[in-house]
């Protein structure tokens, strides 16, 4: 494309040349003066030094647009690759913002699940405390009254021992004062004792 604007502009150049050269040719036959003719080549000469210095130009401005044109269609390459890479890395990171979603709902239904059984496992535990607290409390009572019953059987107990062995000094005290030579009345002092002290054995043991 380039190549075809150089050649345009040089044909375009060198038809100019030719006009002009065509159009002032009836000079030279009308006027053979050598002084207006060399002026005459003068002055075409400075038009072609002027249309070369066009061309010259044209040139380097079909280069710098060439280079223009490479810089640009450099720049586009780049610009459509970073459009590219950062499509990808557009598509990454909806992608990972996906996933952390997913994984974010996740560890919220574990976390909800967790608080649930931590809730139920909480209440188990409160029951079951109530529960043996409850049984705790039944059961002191009952040894209280078990304790309470024991005491009274004891006292019970003690007052039965007092009054068997006061029995048992009466009787022997009675023993003592009795003087009968046939011992009818020892044997019979003899079973009372006896007796009482069989009744002895009979009483709760005291602690």
């Amino acid at each position: 494309m380039n190549k075809i604007i150089l050649t345009i502009v040089c044909l375009s150049s060198l038809f100019l040349i030719s006009n002009l050269a065509v159009a002032d040719k009836p000079e030279w036959v009308e006027k053979p003066d050598r002084f207006e003719a060399e002026n005459f080549v003068k002055q075409k000469e400075n038009e072609l030094l002027e249309a070369e210095s066009v061309l010259n130009k044209s040139e380097k401005l079909v280069e710098q647009m060439e280079k223009d044109l490479l810089e640009a269609g450099s720049a586009l390459k780049k610009a459509k690759n970073l459009a590219e890479q950062k499509e990808k890395e557009l598509l990454e990171a909806k992608s990972a913002l996906k996933k952390n979603q997913k994984l974010a709902k996740k560890k919220k239904k574990e976390l909800h699940k967790a608080e649930k059984g931590a809730k139920k496992l909480a209440s188990k535990k409160e029951k079951a405390r109530l529960k043996a607290e409850h049984k705790a409390k039944n059961l002191t009572k009952q040894k209280e009254k078990e304790l309470i019953k024991a005491e009274s059987a004891l006292n019970k107990a003690e007052e039965l021992a007092e009054r068997k062995e006061s029995e048992l000094h009466k009787a022997k005290n009675a023993l003592k004062k009795t003087k009968n030579p046939t011992g009818k009345n020892t044997k019979e002092l003899s079973q009372s004792e006896s007796t009482l002290i069989l009744e002895d054995n009979d009483l709760p043991p005291t602690h």
